[in-house]
């Protein structure tokens, strides 16, 4: 299943607006739920269908799916064989609808193009914004199924897509599927736009002094962190990280809000002692080690007020939950570090074919060719953490993109480095100061 979570988003800020009751072009929007009546709207640009255009009752008649997809989703692009299997098989019996908020020109490369789904022609709506107003949802796939005379019988996702289910439906009886909750269809509660604390709080958040929320992963929100001033008049502050690994939270908490850096580690950037609950070994892919944590707190009108209000409230919060004692020290690592080398500056310019940008910083695999190009430093540096071992500085600095390629020894540092000094750069192992967080027993 596709979702729009993403783990280690640092700063994001969400708008998301209300689904009830809009207009578009004069069509009165409204949510529709399973045993109500689709609503007769225009979808003005549809692909592969004879008018171009046609109102969502001139798919009745028979049974009818609409299958939401977008091109970044491989869960749904993964269905499509199947469901033009289905569409085929019971062809003149039942109707398969795509529906998709990309453009016309992407949507047509993509099905010219992939060889997943070359020869396949759907019917489809493109550049929707009718539908996802109907039908919302935060996580696909997502289907709608919807009965001969109109009336939804089913929201689900392509889990239920079966030819019993198919069948059944297309007879008119009832089959078998999930449906989703609320949750996975409303915004304002998968992306935790509300604070945990509902219960007519707009009326009294100036009233607060330190509320906090702390639970295991919750799939209905989507993995996003947040701080923002709630009231600036009252001071009031607002930070949350919904579904983070442990680690990012205290990653979070000692630094006032602010997440991964550029040079930050995670792999070194703590030091577990502990027989609590936390792992000695952290997993970054299991979802048992993440948590969500939302903060309210009054703050200091002082320039780093907020960040020193964050670190306060969330240390104590999260030492508490897991019982144990952390605290920030330094220690010596041993890191990689990529600095230039004389005065050539070849790095600044293209490699390879010399089009776009590249880093395969995620493949760092001894005799693999590490190939950058065209891409910023600084993300570089961030990226190259997030995979290598040990950490990476960088010396060459923040501004700027750079392009290299190097086969990847990292138990030969020197033939690395003479295969940088074409580019004015080298890369040395050194051992450096940097900031670590230690767990401890209570």
């Amino acid at each position: 299943m596709k979702s729009s979570k993403r783990l280690y988003i640092t700063i994001l800020i969400l708008v998301c607006s209300c689904t009830i009751g809009q207009k578009l072009k004069g069509q009165e929007l409204t949510t529709v739920r399973i045993g109500d009546r689709i609503p007769n709207v225009l979808l003005p640009e549809l692909l592969n269908h004879p008018k171009g255009s046609a109102q969502l009752h001139d798919f009745l008649g028979k049974p009818l799916i609409i299958d939401f997809w977008f091109l970044g989703c491989s869960s749904c692009v993964k269905l499509m064989p199947h469901l033009d299997s289905l569409q085929k098989e019971y062809h003149g019996k039942l109707q398969i609808l795509l529906s998709t908020h990309d453009e016309r020109e992407k949507v047509e490369n993509f099905f010219n193009r992939s060889r997943y789904v070359q020869g396949i022609k759907f019917t489809q709506v493109i550049n929707d914004a009718v539908l996802k107003k109907l039908f919302p949802a935060m996580i696909m796939p997502h289907q709608v199924w919807i009965d001969k005379n109109g009336i939804v019988k089913a929201i689900t996702d392509g889990n239920s897509a079966t030819r019993e289910n198919i069948e059944k439906f297309i007879e008119g009886k009832d089959f078998d599927f999930v449906p989703k909750i609320d949750e996975e269809l409303d915004p304002f509660v998968a992306n935790a736009v509300q604070p945990a604390m509902l219960y007519n709080y707009i009326g009294n958040k100036e009233k607060i002094l330190k509320y906090s929320y702390l639970s295991e992963f919750r799939p209905e929100f989507s993995g996003t962190s947040t701080r923002s001033i709630e009231d600036p008049v009252n001071h009031i502050l607002r930070f949350k990280s919904m579904n983070s690994h442990f680690l990012m939270l205290y990653n979070f908490a000692y630094g006032g809000g602010l997440g991964i850096l550029e040079d930050t580690h995670l792999k070194t950037r703590f030091i577990i002692e502990t027989n609590s609950t936390l792992p000695r070994v952290p997993e970054l892919n299991n979802y048992n080690q993440y948590y969500c944590y939302d903060l309210i707190c009054r703050y200091d009108g002082a320039e780093d007020g907020i960040s020193k209000a964050i670190s306060k409230y969330m240390i104590d919060d999260l030492d508490k939950a897991f019982n144990v004692k952390s605290h920030e020290e330094k220690k010596l690592v041993k890191c990689w570090v990529l600095k230039e080398y004389g005065d050539s500056k070849v790095y600044q310019e293209p490699v390879g074919e010399g089009m776009g940008f590249k880093a395969n910083a995620e493949e760092l695999e001894p005799g693999k060719q590490l190939i950058i190009e065209n891409f910023f430093v600084r993300n570089l540096t961030q990226l190259l953490n997030y995979n290598s071992e040990i950490p990476f500085v960088n010396k060459v600095g923040n501004k700027g993109k750079i392009s290299f390629i190097v086969t990847w020894k990292p138990n030969n540092v020197k033939a690395m480095s003479a295969e940088l000094r074409k580019y004015g750069l080298e890369i040395a192992l050194e051992d450096m100061e940097r900031d670590v967080i230690v767990l401890r027993d209570r």
